[in-house]
């Protein structure tokens, strides 16, 4: 799936969550997958990030961190989520 492929279809899952009109549990894998990525995570910052990266870096972690204990989600799921984040940086780094 391309970028702009998963950004469409990111953005019609969310459409329907927010409209009230559900979504599947691999859409629903896939939104939290993409806020993991989006957040920061499942990553580490690199030795030597500013403070003003690193304080940025913490809250976006803890949104989501915030969502993840909310939502309930199961140790399989949230290691689905951590390897498609990864290999979604490991895929932006390549290109």
């Amino acid at each position: 799936m391309t970028e702009d492929e998963k950004t469409v279809y990111l953005g019609t899952c969310w459409e329907a969550f927010m409209a009230g009109r559900g979504v599947t549990k691999d859409d629903a894998e896939a939104m939290m997958a993409d806020l993991a990525d989006v957040s920061g995570y499942y990553h580490v910052p690199d030795i030597g990030t500013p403070s003003e990266d690193l304080h940025n870096y913490s809250g976006r972690r803890a949104v989501f961190a915030r969502i993840l204990l909310l939502s309930s989600v199961t140790t399989a799921v949230q290691n689905r989520m951590r390897r498609q984040a990864t290999e979604s940086a490991m895929w932006a780094d390549e290109n």
